[in-house]
């Protein structure tokens, strides 16, 4: 295999590992690369066809990440609770990524339970235990086509009002899932060790 044809099969594999991605954003940015290759060896080899569908691809990926970026989200913070038919339904769908992320929780009449949506879709649920005005989270928990930072961003960062208008002063949240702690910091919470993680609204 020469480096052309090794050229031409990268190109390939990039376009159809974009194709796997749930987020839509990074389906077009990793296909936006891989169509971009696709363009520069379809000049190299001399297929204009192969080459302009490709360009065609990238200007049409182009134009859409600029209006996704572009486009001003909505977000709300809904409170339910763990007998509403929506809740469950949401629950049962994600029920095993619930638990592989934040392992065998309980969930009591008490607990404070919000779904988060962003918009006008149902991206999340945020479940939490009150203790007068600190909210101990049980589940922080948002569906892969919504993970990008911007809902945990939104209500612990930008907009607390959300949470503080229903008492909330202070969250805090134990993890021992390594991804969510990633999360967490990347949200503003602040490591008191090494699986408890706290955020002043």
């Amino acid at each position: 295999m020469n480096f052309l044809d090794f050229f031409g099969y990268l190109s390939s594999v990039i376009i159809l590992i974009s194709l796997t991605m749930s987020s839509i954003i990074k389906l077009r940015v990793i296909n936006t690369f891989g169509s971009l290759l696709f363009t520069i060896y379809g000049f190299i080899v001399g297929s204009i066809p192969t080459a302009f569908l490709n360009l065609g691809i990238v200007i049409i990926n182009i134009y859409y990440l600029y209006k996704i970026l572009k486009k001003k989200n909505e977000f709300k913070l809904i409170e339910t609770t763990s007998d509403s038919e929506s809740f469950k339904h949401f629950y049962d769908l994600n029920n095993k990524e619930l638990k592989e992320i934040f392992g065998n929780f309980s969930i009591n009449k008490e607990d404070k339970i919000f779904f988060m949506t962003r918009n006008h879709n149902t991206a999340g649920i945020l479940i939490g235990e009150m203790e007068k005005e600190l909210l101990k989270i049980k589940v922080d928990y948002v569906i892969k086509e919504y993970r990008d930072f911007k809902l945990g961003s939104y209500f612990f960062n930008e907009n607390t009002s959300d949470l503080t208008v229903k008492g909330i002063k202070k969250v805090y949240c134990e993890s021992l899932n390594s991804k969510h702690k990633e999360y967490l910091e990347q949200i503003g919470f602040e490591k008191v060790n090494n699986n408890l993680f706290e955020k002043i609204l």
